[in-house]
């Protein structure tokens, strides 16, 4: 849909055995003109979300806490916890799981949303890449009453405010970039192969436990750190770990974190692209 509230003139034909990928540009701009019907697609799914549930918007705030405390209880407690450091921790664990999410949405929801989505795609055509972006958006805005608890618990549970605060933003532009190009790649790799969805599953337990939130970077052996920061959450989360710990990244992480968020948009855009024409066939 164009400024003027119109659709612009270009059809899409969707040919299976077609391997030419679509010019860049005037795919984006296809995308972007029905930005108002992602709005309204992610709207409409958190309202029927919400609506079948007793408590509504307050599940996306209980579970992160609710996670958050049982692996403070098993890190502080169990561990002979009370020192300093470790309650210290406690901010930066629950906004560790609060932002985790958004990955873990795109890894998940993002993943399927174009299976999820298959009456859609099979009777009307539309640039498929508006579904698993939408996915993503949709987490960004059922993340907001997160983010406004966090707001609040932060300071009350001690957490510290440093300079590094005013990176957050970057950091998490990264990691919403980083986010899109997850989905679109994903989302290909669930709708093509059979076993996709069962396979994502063990990939995401895996990320969960390789990505630095239920534990310190600082508490990671050099040999398990390098086991664990190949993968590109790792320097995303230990950035975000420095800064909810009051300090400023490392220069170090916020590359990494640049340079895997644009890879991952990269990839994923040419490999959403070049195998968009075969999700009909595949569902």
């Amino acid at each position: 849909m164009s400024e003027t509230g119109e659709y612009s003139d270009v059809e899409y034909v969707f040919e299976a055995n077609s391997t030419a990928v679509p010019d860049l540009r005037d795919y984006i701009e296809a995308v972007w003109e029905r930005r108002q019907f992602m709005i309204e697609l992610a709207r409409a799914d958190l309202r029927s979300l919400r609506t079948s549930t007793a408590l509504g918007n307050i599940w996306s705030v209980l579970d992160p806490l609710f996670q958050s405390a049982i692996y403070f209880f098993l890190y502080v407690v169990l561990r002979g916890g009370g020192s300093k450091s470790q309650a210290a921790f406690l901010p930066i664990l629950i906004g560790g799981f609060f932002l985790l999410g958004l990955s873990m949405a795109a890894l998940g929801e993002g993943g399927s949303s174009i299976k999820r989505a298959k009456g859609l795609l099979l009777n009307s055509t539309f640039p498929r890449a508006i579904l698993p972006i939408t996915s993503v958006y949709k987490a960004l805005r059922n993340f907001v009453p997160s983010a406004c608890v966090f707001v609040v618990v932060f300071p009350v549970l001690g957490g510290k405010v440093g300079t590094g605060l005013f990176l957050l933003p970057l950091v998490f532009v990264l990691q919403t970039v980083m986010n899109v190009g997850i989905s679109l790649l994903i989302s290909t790799y669930v709708t093509l192969v059979p076993d996709g969805t069962n396979v994502m599953t063990y990939v995401n337990r895996v990320l969960f436990f390789a990505t630095p939130v239920v534990y310190p970077v600082s508490l990671l052996p050099s040999s398990a750190k390098i086991f664990v920061a190949w993968q590109p959450l790792f320097p995303l989360f230990a950035a975000y770990q420095q800064i909810l710990g009051g300090g400023v990244p490392s220069a170090a992480y916020l590359i990494e974190t640049a340079l895997w968020a644009f890879a991952l948009l990269f990839i994923g855009i040419r490999v959403f692209l070049r195998h968009e024409r075969e999700f009909a066939m595949a569902l």
